[in-house]
């Protein structure tokens, strides 16, 4: 997963104002940014167009992922 904290503070904005764009309530990006939550579909797309960067990041982990026909499916170990 993208680290959308490293990306806010390079934009030089605080955790209230990409929350405020996005519509979200702060705790709700903090919970986000932190990890400790995912966010919707819709609230990563605003998300990823606030900090400028590809909303599918967002779920990103470990695996590889690939986007085929608009979902997303586990590629297998290469």
């Amino acid at each position: 997963m993208v680290n959308i904290r490293y990306v806010r503070k390079e934009l030089g904005l605080k955790q209230g104002e990409v929350a405020k764009a996005v519509g979200v309530a702060q705790a709700t990006y903090c919970n986000i940014e932190n990890g400790k939550s995912a966010p919707s579909v819709d609230s990563a797309k605003r998300i990823g167009r606030v900090l400028g960067i590809d909303w599918w990041l967002l779920f990103e982990d470990e695996k590889l992922v690939s986007f085929v026909d608009g979902f997303v499916t586990d590629t297998p170990d290469l």
